[in-house]
């Protein structure tokens, strides 16, 4: 495959998918807003690239994320025991 279509599967599959994945860390991190801001990245190129799987899958992660409480992150992890990320990042 040529540079163009190395370009083109890249933006295709690479890229939608490397954006989820890092609202997805967002989102287990705890920050919504960064959650929201990479997975509908992803969700916009999948729509552009006509990628209906795409956009079904990230549609409904953002509504998922959307419907958490602000502090959903927080309350789980001091549920459990766990350190917030807040208290992970001051003792790293």
């Amino acid at each position: 495959m040529g540079s163009i279509g190395a370009g083109l599967a890249s933006r295709l599959f690479i890229r939608p998918r490397t954006l989820g994945s890092l609202g997805a860390a967002y989102y287990r991190a705890g920050d919504k807003v960064k959650a929201l801001e990479y997975t509908q990245k992803a969700l916009e190129v999948c729509r552009q690239a006509g990628d209906q799987e795409g956009v079904k899958t990230y549609a409904g992660n953002i509504q998922h994320i959307q419907e958490l409480p602000a502090n959903w992150n927080t309350k789980c992890r001091t549920e459990r025991g766990l350190p917030t990320s807040t208290q992970l990042a001051m003792n790293w």
